[in-house]
């Protein structure tokens, strides 16, 4: 919202968080706020997020390098280093999933989109990954669920959805609103098989 830009960006930099997904936000809608600028730096407070750089290369994901500067009003903790106040934050943005769906028009695009962060994850220090879209449930707790279901398929070679489904509703009710939400968690699963056995043929 409009006056949590700045509790926005104190969570991402308290929190170590290097990698923001953003699954959709109303198009038109001034209730939501853009919290970053493309072309220009801009000030939220204690803190001046700048643009690095804007990959469109893949039509349905936009990854964006934002640089984060906390400025404290108060003079700086013993040996705290200027570069400890700056923080890399990637960004990416799924732009093939409309606010009215409940689950994305493109498996791929998702597929991509969990690796690229899984990717970002590993240059940032692995922090906290922050998820948001239009309502923070609908779009957010699908993406959470195909996670957290990949990464259990990747540590302990066996998945469970029904447990990381009942788990993740458990902290949030609003997650995974419908059947056809949590069939897609099945479907994700035969997808990741499917893009795995690929590379391992082609490997």
């Amino acid at each position: 919202l409009p006056h949590t830009v700045i509790d926005f960006w104190r969570m991402v930099y308290e929190h170590n968080c290097g990698s923001i997904v953003m699954l959709n936000l109303p198009d038109q809608d001034e209730t939501y706020a853009q919290y970053w600028l493309d072309e220009e730096t801009c000030e939220c407070g204690p803190f001046i997020i700048e643009p690095l750089s804007k990959d469109t290369t893949n039509a349905d994901i936009t990854v964006r390098e934002l640089k984060l500067t906390y400025q404290p009003q108060s003079p700086s903790l013993l040996g705290q280093t200027k570069e400890d106040k700056q923080r890399k934050v990637n960004q990416f943005q799924l732009n093939c999933w409309p606010g009215t769906e409940s689950v994305p028009s493109s498996k791929t695009a998702l597929i991509s989109l969990i690796d690229l962060v899984e990717r970002s994850q590993f240059k940032t220090g692995n922090g906290p990954v922050l998820i948001h879209c239009h309502d923070g449930a609908m779009h957010s707790g699908l993406y959470a669920a195909v996670s957290c279901i990949w990464e259990q398929m990747k540590l302990e070679q066996e998945v469970d959805i029904f447990h990381t489904v009942k788990h993740l509703r458990y902290h949030r009710p609003q997650l995974i609103q419908s059947m056809e939400q949590y069939q897609y968690c099945y479907q994700m699963v035969l997808a990741y098989q499917a893009e795995f056995q690929t590379y391992a043929n082609f490997r």
